[in-house]
């Protein structure tokens, strides 16, 4: 076969091997794509025999291409939360990250952050929230009548409950 009828004849069954793992469109389509630059680059170094059944590997092909997006979204948010342990941070309000030099956070890397927030003790929240828009411990010690140790503490405690939450404890 060749890669036009490759494309031609799975395309469908790669969306909907990838649709299996993800409802996000956008997503489904760059996957398929570079679910097809692997497939292509296999047949040209003749790794793969598309006379028989290519069925079971294109399957294989679409699976590990979702895999491999899912392990380096995951190194990313790591990377992000590692970055708001550091000083960098976001502002929960608008998603916006705010100090932050070395990378950016996609959308849904915050959807997924803001969406465990309401599940964290409400006073982490609070102390992780303000930290996020710029107020300094000792300020947020004061606002909230705790002591600044207390505040630091919940804020990390804050993050390691995030990372939790994420699965993404290192």
């Amino acid at each position: 076969m060749t890669k036009s009828e490759i494309y031609t004849r799975y395309v469908n069954y790669v969306a909907h091997c990838i649709r299996l793992y993800t409802d996000n469109n956008q997503l489904v389509e760059d996957l398929v794509q570079d679910c097809f630059i692997r497939i292509y680059k296999a047949m040209d170094e003749g790794r793969v025999d598309t006379t028989n059944n290519p069925k079971p590997y294109i399957w294989q092909t679409a699976r590990s291409t979702y895999i491999d997006y899912y392990r380096k979204k995951v190194k990313e948010q790591t990377y992000a939360m590692r970055l708001t342990e550091q000083g960098a941070y976001f502002d929960i309000n608008d998603g916006s990250f705010e100090r932050m030099e070395m990378s950016e956070l996609d959308e849904e890397n915050m959807r997924m952050i803001k969406s465990v927030l309401p599940l964290i003790d409400p006073d982490q929240r609070e102390v992780l929230q303000s930290h996020l828009r710029g107020e300094r411990a000792k300020d947020i010690a004061k606002r909230t009548g705790v002591s600044i140790n207390t505040v630091v503490g919940r804020k990390r405690y804050a993050i390691r409950n995030i990372k939790k939450l994420l699965n993404l404890q290192s």
